[in-house]
């Protein structure tokens, strides 16, 4: 276990800190990059930065409400991204993703399950390169789903770690430092108690965490002094109450969940939020005693985000912009301007910037994405891409960006075409009219031809000068 820490004997690192926060939702955005609303000047420091990766699980975009602690930090010292994509909306791949700097082809987690995750390579991640280059390396919340509860975390000096947010929030079985057993507190609590204690104590190295808060993953238990918490009233999109769904696929015709059952969802999820904006605060508070605020990169992020009954789902795993869509911040006050960066951007980018915010070549791991800490380049879409991990839901890859979404269903996973979806996402934002629904080639956009090759070079593009 973890040695005992007291606040009176902190002793902070000589340098700043270095902070990275990638909401649960990262935002889809198209534009130049950082617009500054403060600080014309970057400072940079010789001191490697410490680089908190916090990673909500299911996060979608429109959830920031009940986090005025997050939000007011990230206002003040961060950069939005509102154009953020997770690359692949199911948690082992895109957890791998946000380990990897890789699309999913190229990593090989394309599942949940055991298969899946045996396919990740441990020493092709930010952890191994960050731990081999100096930093102290901790991973505090859900790892990946099928992970052995009893094997530690490869390249993680320091772990409290389970395996699914379903069984995080009370009572789970976890495996902190080697030790396994049943932990009785609140589990976004648990992960936040080991993440503050650890900042504490890791004052002589730079260091770099990995923390994996169940928050807002199903089932949704809230912390019991937010039951009663109040949030907005939402109405519903107007996808929501449509059921006009003969173009679209044939697991949305047959899907059925009501808009009070999204409405409870998204209530659900928000309460749940508020006890992981508590742990920021906790965080931000330790980083000002420790003297490392300024000097640590705090990236937030989600690893999908989730939809609330829209087109009649519950769920992720989808092509649908709620569930690809997510909150992604950047705070590092002593290497970023505060402001708005309205570049497409994706979960494949997060190890690059790492890299690049402490220091290291981006050929230190083959990565597909690009540094944000270089604004030297944008994006005109961004690949997604999903296997067959149900019987509920076929295999699938599309290009997408605020303006458009081209998605191919497969038979299997054998990359045969079985249906297509082409949205005008400036239209039809709510994705209701599929131009190819009745596969009819008079309907077709213009430039099919075009975008189906793109698509094809996308699904298997490897590095960052071949991949979108």
């Amino acid at each position: 276990m973890n040695p005992e820490s007291s606040r009176a004997v902190l002793r902070p690192r000589p340098g700043t800190i270095i902070c990275v926060v990638i909401s649960a939702v990262l935002l889809i955005a198209t534009g130049s990059p950082i617009q500054q609303n403060a600080k014309a000047e970057v400072k940079l420091t010789s001191e490697k930065p410490n680089i908190l990766l916090v990673v909500a699980d299911d996060q979608p975009l429109r959830t920031m409400e009940t986090m005025p602690i997050t939000r007011a930090w990230m206002g003040e010292t961060g950069v939005r991204y509102p154009h953020a994509y997770a690359t692949t909306p199911v948690c082992c791949p895109s957890r791998t993703t946000l380990m990897t700097g890789r699309y999913a082809h190229n990593h090989g987690v394309t599942t949940n399950g055991q298969q899946g995750v045996g396919n990740l390579d441990h020493e092709a991640t930010i952890q191994r390169v960050l731990g081999d280059n100096g930093y102290r390396t901790a991973a505090f919340g859900k790892y990946l789903n099928a992970w052995d509860v009893f094997e530690p975390p490869p390249h993680f000096d320091e772990w409290a770690i389970i395996p699914k947010s379903a069984k995080a929030y009370s009572g789970g079985i976890w495996n902190t430092q080697g030790v396994v057993t049943r932990v009785g507190t609140y589990g976004t609590t648990y992960v936040g108690d080991q993440a503050t204690d650890f900042i504490e104590r890791t004052t002589e190295e730079p260091w770099f965490m990995y923390l994996a808060p169940p928050a807002p993953h199903p089932p949704f238990e809230p912390e019991r002094r937010y039951l009663d918490l109040k949030v907005s009233k939402w109405k519903g999109d107007p996808s929501n109450f449509d059921r006009r769904t003969a173009d679209m696929p044939w697991y949305v015709q047959r899907a059925n969940k009501s808009v009070a059952e999204g409405k409870k969802t998204r209530r659900q999820q928000l309460v749940t939020l508020r006890s992981l904006d508590d742990v920021m605060g906790d965080l931000r508070e330790t980083l000002e005693l420790t003297g490392e605020l300024e000097n640590t990169v705090v990236i937030y992020i989600s690893d999908n985000g989730f939809l609330w009954g829209q087109h009649g789902l519950i769920k992720k795993f989808v092509p649908y912009v709620e569930s690809v869509r997510i909150p992604a911040f950047i705070s590092w006050p002593a290497g970023l301007p505060v402001g708005k960066d309205g570049r497409i951007v994706g979960t494949i980018d997060i190890t690059p910037t790492i890299l690049d915010a402490a220091g290291l070549a981006q050929d230190e791991l083959p990565v597909d994405g690009r540094s944000l800490l270089d604004d030297s380049w944008s994006r005109r879409e961004i690949l997604i891409e999903a296997w067959k991990d149900s019987p509920h839901i076929p295999a699938w890859s599309g290009l997408i960006s605020p303006r458009r979404s081209y998605v191919t269903y497969y038979e299997e996973n054998n990359f045969i075409a079985e249906f297509l979806e082409y949205y005008d996402l400036k239209d039809d934002p709510y994705q209701m009219s599929n131009l190819l629904g009745d596969r009819d080639t008079s309907n077709d956009p213009k430039k099919r031809g075009e975008l189906a090759l793109r698509l094809f070079q996308a699904r298997t593009c490897a590095g960052p000068e071949d991949c979108p």
